[in-house]
């Protein structure tokens, strides 16, 4: 199933229960941010007006993602706050967004979000990232990505340049955690294990 096959209108009031229940599909229960719970809880009425045009402007544009461990991932906006797991709790510090069980959502977001990924066991990861913007999806898939523990790997996106087809994503690679980053890589809209193993292998080479 693909998470981010919605038909449904972006501007509809019932979008952000459509979007819920897909993630409840993959990652069990996701809600928005504490100011929309209420709002979300009022499923056995009609929504006022002033409601359904609040939730029609925040869902107009949108980050949501996932990740596979065995890793934590934590979302960074340009004022320091952190949405996502950090050693073991759960942080929704970025104005209107959640995290659960490896998933997050954030309305209206900051356009200058960094992805961290921090490794927890030696194995291989997934990640993917999706951008709406009135409407339009653009998405992001990490696939099988190896990682180690204490491992960071921090995704930087320009959505618009990943939505023309270009090499929109940056992946910095801090492989034992120290807090220099030994490589910067480039990728279009997927990266995959095959292309990481290659950039390693010629690093080791030279």
């Amino acid at each position: 199933m693909d998470l981010y096959n919605l038909e449904n209108n972006p501007y509809s009031a019932n979008y952000p229960y459509m979007v819920i229940d897909k993630l409840k599909d993959i990652k069990s229960d996701l809600f928005f941010g504490q100011s929309y719970k209420k709002m979300l809880n009022k499923r056995d009425r009609l929504l006022s007006n002033s409601e359904r045009a609040d939730l029609s402007k925040k869902m107009a544009d949108y980050y949501i993602g996932y990740a596979c461990s065995p890793i934590e991932i934590r979302i960074h906006d340009s004022k320091g706050l952190t949405t996502g797991l950090v050693n073991g709790d759960i942080h929704s510090e970025i104005p209107d967004s959640e995290y659960y069980n490896e998933a997050f959502l954030i309305l209206n977001p900051d356009n200058d979000l960094s992805y961290e990924i921090v490794g927890t066991k030696d194995q291989v990861y997934g990640l993917t990232l999706s951008s709406v913007k009135n409407g339009a999806i653009t998405k992001f898939t990490a696939a099988d990505i190896p990682t180690s523990t204490g491992a960071i790997h921090k995704y930087a996106v320009d959505w618009g340049i990943l939505s023309q087809g270009g090499q929109g994503v940056t992946i910095q690679i801090d492989a034992d955690g120290d807090g220099i980053f030994e490589q910067n890589i480039t990728s279009d809209s997927e990266f995959t294990q095959e292309e990481y193993n290659a950039i390693k292998a010629t690093d080791a080479e030279s």
